[in-house]
């Protein structure tokens, strides 16, 4: 059939009309494109919440990332064309989220000091030090202090939600009975007419001082209702010039403090006004400029480059800890890889033998680790290895502290990790050996191989063509095999001089402990031991691969 030349291919039977792009070209695939449309515009009501977020908070990269990558969902999926992007473009965006961005920001992380006493930015880091040097002004006055609202009190008494929004100011009176206002712009004298004063319930009562209870156009709040204003009422002050405030000392009294650090904008530098000593921030600190001393109780975050990565070779605090715990868990990778490899293969040969009967009953019984989850196995030996009523000790009658002595530690988790590892072994050789051809075995024994040497010379090597990936993928796994450490032993036994580094702890434990640690949190040091045990597991299982394909080449 002739096409009509009024009609365009584009949308037939409608003659002098283009298709519309944006619109599917039949009824059928109406459903789908119902679909396509109520998923981007949610990709753009996320934009939409998220963008005003990233500006307000001015996150120029993140804002950038999302700005543009819902230009590019809409560009692709609303034309007709680009089908390659359609299907690339998710995949894409999801391994930049979740793969190149935590890779990224872990790089970012380990270059800088990160970490307990350097939370915050250089900023925050001073008003938190001059805050800190806070304290109460040698030779001045203490004033009785009342607080009062335009608003109601009676709002604030069932609780700190209720006083989130409430304002309030100081009625302050010193010992000559003399009232003043304070507010967040300082502190002005108050006439007494109209203000009704009772004696002081605060230190002044007993010198005679008085305090403010009513006052035109105020309302004042009780006790309660000041307790339940919360950090608020005990952050307020009033500026008094020359570094020196008034600040609440209870829900009574009020007395004159005064900041003994000072910043000078034009230096950078904080001063001690009492000592005269002058700080400067040094990688994240603020140390004394001139002969000893120690450095400011608040740090910040700062960029201090490959300290972090270098300290593992020049801190004999670091370096002794981690040689030994990297030592171990190249060991533990090692041996467990070689001893699932060894127990899985020798049960799979077994297995593969043609005159064995019940061959289904003893793989369901070699899956059984296998099908249990792991934790739960982890958990379990752990149980039966218990230095007091564990399951080996009651069963032979043994003294022995098995996860408490360093090496029967050890011990304990290879032989976990044996338990844990040999049924993926076996069903990966028993696979492999089920794919030999027999013929060549045969071919080998006809040639005068006994079975042993042709299982070494014949079956072992062609063995190795597939599953010596595998077993560099094993290694891996094992070199960062956080949870049996973690469930079996808690990565200790510790010795008292060391209470970071445990006598069991793999590389990765080692790390955790080092981040989220309940006395102490090094994020930085932490994440450049992480991005090192990335390279590290990446250059050996590079070069495994690479000694994989010419092992291939020679066979």
């Amino acid at each position: 059939m002739v096409a009509h030349p009024n009609r365009s291919a584009a949308s037939p039977g409608r003659p002098g009309r283009k298709a519309n792009p944006f619109l599917p070209g039949d009824l059928a695939s109406l459903p789908a494109y119902l679909t396509k449309l109520i998923l981007l515009a949610a990709v753009v009501a996320l934009a939409c919440y998220s963008l005003p977020q990233l500006y307000s908070k001015q996150l120029w990269v993140p804002f950038a990332a999302v700005a543009l990558a819902t230009v590019l969902i809409l560009w692709v999926y609303l034309g007709r064309r680009r089908i390659h992007l359609k299907y690339l473009v998710p995949g894409t965006l999801l391994l930049i989220v979740f793969q190149v961005y935590p890779i990224i920001y872990l790089i970012s992380i380990s270059v800088t000091n990160y970490g307990d006493g350097h939370f915050v930015n250089e900023q925050q880091a001073i008003a938190a030090n001059i805050a800190d040097s806070v304290e109460a002004s040698p030779n001045a006055p203490t004033y009785s202090l009342a607080v009062a609202t335009k608003g109601r009190p009676a709002d604030c008494v069932t609780g700190a939600a209720s006083c989130r929004d409430l304002s309030f100011v100081f009625f302050v009176t010193d010992l000559k009975g003399k009232v003043f206002l304070g507010t967040a712009t300082g502190l002005e004298p108050v006439p007494r007419h109209g203000l009704v004063l009772s004696p002081s319930l605060g230190l002044l009562g007993p010198e005679g001082g008085l305090t403010v209870t009513a006052a035109p156009g105020w309302n004042f709040l009780g006790p309660v209702e000041v307790n339940n204003l919360g950090p608020r009422f005990e952050q307020y002050s009033v500026p008094l010039g020359h570094s020196k405030f008034l600040r609440a000392v209870d829900v009574t009294d009020a007395e004159v403090e005064q900041a003994t650090l000072a910043y000078d904008k034009r230096t950078g530098e904080l001063v001690n006004t009492s000592t005269g000593t002058v700080y400067k921030a040094v990688d994240g600190y603020f140390v004394p400029t001139k002969g000893s001393g120690q450095p400011l109780p608040t740090g910040f975050e700062a960029v201090i480059g490959a300290k972090n990565f270098t300290s593992v070779i020049t801190s004999s605090e670091i370096r002794g800890p981690f040689l030994k715990i990297l030592a171990w868990t190249f060991s533990f990778a090692i041996l467990s890889v070689l001893g699932t490899f060894a127990i899985g293969l020798f049960l799979a040969t077994v297995l593969n033998h043609p005159r064995l009967r019940g061959k289904s009953v003893y793989r369901s019984v070699y899956l059984l680790p296998y099908a249990v989850p792991g934790f739960v196995s982890i958990l379990v030996w752990a149980t039966m290895f218990n230095g007091e009523f564990g399951l080996i000790n009651n069963l032979f009658h043994l003294h022995v502290a098995w996860l408490q002595n360093p090496w029967w530690a050890k011990f304990v988790i290879l032989l976990t990790n044996l338990w844990l590892g040999f049924p993926y072994m076996f069903l990966v050789s028993i696979g492999v050996l089920q794919s030999i051809p027999a013929d060549l075995v045969e071919a080998a024994q006809v040639d005068g191989c006994s079975g042993r040497r042709a299982f070494r010379h014949v079956t072992f090597p062609l063995l190795l063509v597939t599953v010596e990936p595998l077993l560099i993928g094993s290694f891996a796994f094992n070199f960062n095999n956080f949870n049996v450490i973690q469930l079996l032993t808690g990565g200790g036994p510790f010795t008292y001089n060391s209470v970071t580094a445990g006598s069991t702890d793999l590389v990765i434990s080692y790390t955790y402990r080092l981040a989220f640690n309940q006395t102490s949190h090094e994020y930085g040091f932490a994440a450049a031991l992480s991005v090192f045990l990335f390279i590290l597991v990446a250059a050996i299982s590079i070069s495994g691969l690479r000694r994989t394909q010419a092992f291939r080449t020679m066979t």
